[in-house]
């Protein structure tokens, strides 16, 4: 085996899924931080949950621009499995549009379940 693939088999899953955590955390803490107030004005008053942002979309036509992100309510998502996408352009005042969160629920499943595959499957006596 070449140097390079045992070096990507060797840290790719020991970087590769904290790297990606930090690719799907940051656009939530940074919007938990700086919330988008067209988001705020139109989104319902969930009390007691925290808004989590699961995806986010620009997008620029010439120079008109669009702006939509969606949000889950944890931990209410739990029980409704509703996530509400917030959309807005230069046309069109900001909406909020309900819909299904299984899609979410479902890759976060897989992360954690990819994450503590990880953690069993190395061997006690090998230290990273």
């Amino acid at each position: 085996m070449s140097d390079s693939s045992s070096w990507l088999q060797r840290n790719g899953s020991k970087w590769g899924l904290p790297i990606l955590m930090g690719m799907l955390l940051f656009p939530s803490i940074y919007d938990h931080l700086r919330p988008w107030r067209e988001a705020a004005a139109v989104l319902p008053l969930h009390t007691g949950n925290i808004r989590i942002l699961v995806e986010w979309n620009y997008h620029f036509s010439g120079e008109h621009w669009g702006k939509s992100v969606s949000y889950v309510f944890f931990p209410s998502v739990l029980r409704s499995l509703e996530m509400v996408t917030v959309s807005a352009s230069d046309r069109a005042p900001p909406t909020a549009e309900f819909s299904s969160a299984i899609f979410f629920l479902a890759m976060l499943i897989v992360g954690i379940a990819l994450g503590l595959w990880r953690l069993i499957s190395q061997p006690s006596g090998q230290s990273d």
